[in-house]
């Protein structure tokens, strides 16, 4: 998953996210390690993670929203 922050993070680091899905009750809280990150002209960051930690159902969501 692609994500924009405002700052660097480093690769190999592993982050925690928190983010909501479209009619969902609760947030999709994961774990995920930092695969790599951009600098944008903006001055924000592109990084790439990927999940390492999640809950079965939010794990099924994202797969059914993003085949």
């Amino acid at each position: 998953m692609r994500l924009i922050v405002p700052q660097a993070l480093a690769v190999g680091s592993v982050v925690e996210l928190s983010f909501s899905l479209l009619n969902a009750e609760q947030p999709v809280r994961a774990k995920a390690e930092v695969r790599y990150a951009r600098e944008l002209s903006s001055g924000q960051w592109a990084i790439g993670v990927r999940f390492t930690e999640m809950a079965r159902t939010d794990a099924h969501w994202l797969v059914r929203l993003f085949p």
